[in-house]
């Protein structure tokens, strides 16, 4: 999933996103894995181009209108999530991979700045740690190691 939490300095707390991977938790594995599954989609109807993120996609999922409905009707957040490492092994031959990418690290970035603007930002899970080379300087110049 995908939140941001803030301890404010009046002791209160702050949240930010965490809605859960059907309807939010923009950035995340599951989200990217959505993502990814859309364009899937999207290629199999000849609505955008059939590069190497979605044959990867079709290779994982299925390749057939049944097959992808079919998987979409069972995936679950692991299901999506276990779509998200293609999206990374593609980031480099594929535009709509790094195009995906970089909309999720945008999207943790906008949860950052909303839980607050100023406070230091801790940076866990897998998929954030993946996109530091991706967020913005500054949301960097925020971040400080877990204590």
């Amino acid at each position: 999933g995908s939140v941001a939490e803030a301890l404010l300095p009046d002791g209160s707390r702050r949240m930010t996103g965490g809605w859960g991977w059907q309807i939010g938790d923009e950035g995340s594995g599951a989200w990217l894995g959505q993502q990814a599954m859309k364009l899937a989609h999207a290629a199999y109807d000849d609505r955008t181009e059939a590069g190497p993120l979605v044959q990867a996609v079709w290779r994982q999922a299925g390749s057939t209108r049944e097959a992808l409905l079919e998987f979409c009707a069972h995936a679950g957040q692991a299901g999506y999530a276990g779509l998200a490492p293609l999206v990374f092994e593609h980031e480099a031959a594929d535009p709509a991979a790094a195009r995906l990418l970089d909309e999720a690290a945008r999207a943790l970035e906008a949860l950052a700045a909303a839980v607050h603007p100023t406070l230091p930002v801790v940076l866990a899970g897998s998929i954030a740690l993946r996109l530091v080379g991706r967020f913005q300087p500054a949301l960097l110049a925020r971040r400080v190691e877990p204590r």
